[in-house]
Parts: C-alpha cells; structure tokens; sequence
C-alpha cells in the first residue's frame, strides 16, 4: 500500500497514511487515474453538463471595442453575481488565427465577455439595455451636433 500524498509505503493491512492521514492505494498510477477523472467530473457538474470542452462552461457573450460600455457591462454583471471572464487588448485577433504581421496591426483594442452559460440569458438582457442607452444617447447627440448652435 502507498500514500499517494507522500509516496510512503506500508505493509498490507494499513489503509491509511500516518503522517498524511489520507487514504492508502494500491499503486500510483490508477490512483492518479481515479483523480483525473473524478476532476474531470467535477468541472462537468460545474458546467452543468455542458460538455463542449470550454471552461466551465463558458459562453460568449458579446465583444465590445469601448471601455465604457465593458465597464458598465461589468458593473451590472457582478453586480447581479454572475460569474463572467473577460479578454482584453490589440491582440485578440491571435485568437482567430489571424496573423501579427497583418497590415492592420495591431488591431483596435477589444474586449470579448463571456458568462457561464446558465446566466447568458440574463447577462443578454442586461446588455441589450445598454447597447439601447448608448444608441439613444448617440442619437441625441447626432442630433444636437446637426441642429447647431442656437442663437
């Protein structure tokens, strides 16, 4: 028997390691086995079973290229609890194959969200609602800077 903390062995009739106290196995490597897999599990019940192999079950969301949006976006999200990943920055392009060298580099900046799958639905509204605020506002303001001043 061995500890598979520690790696000591014992005579057969232990089943339990005296410093590590954890449970003895047989050999190693099915031990390690029995791990992986149980792990693997793990993150699947995490994911609520999604298993499309992305991290905890992980589902885009939206890419953003303003700063202030994301942040509002953020704010809402977390604010809400639900549990999000943001990438960020010029080189996101890298991410879909596109090479460094291109004429454009580096890219405009940008943010990609995504949310645990679960929540998107909830995360989506939130963000439809922003995206409708910012087009009003945008409009608003086309709108005064055709006008003109008035006298």
């Amino acid at each position: 028997m061995i500890c598979p903390n520690c790696h000591a062995e014992y005579r057969a009739g232990f089943t339990t390691c005296a410093d590590c106290e954890v449970a003895l196995v047989e050999d190693l490597e099915s031990a390690a086995a029995r791990a992986a897999q149980a792990a693997q599990e793990s993150a699947r019940d995490y994911a609520g079973g999604s298993g499309d192999g992305t991290p905890g079950g992980l589902q885009p969301l939206v890419e953003l290229g303003s700063p202030e949006m994301l942040g509002t976006l953020l704010e809402q999200i977390e604010e809400a609890q639900i549990p999000y990943v943001v990438q960020a920055g010029t080189a996101l392009a890298l991410t879909a194959g596109t090479e460094l060298e291109s004429a454009g580099f580096p890219d405009p900046w940008l943010a990609r969200v995504m949310v645990v799958g679960s929540f998107k639905p909830q995360a989506r509204a939130m963000l439809d609602v922003i995206v409708a605020e910012a087009k009003q506002k945008a409009a608003l303001a086309r709108a005064a800077s055709l006008s003109g001043p008035v006298l």
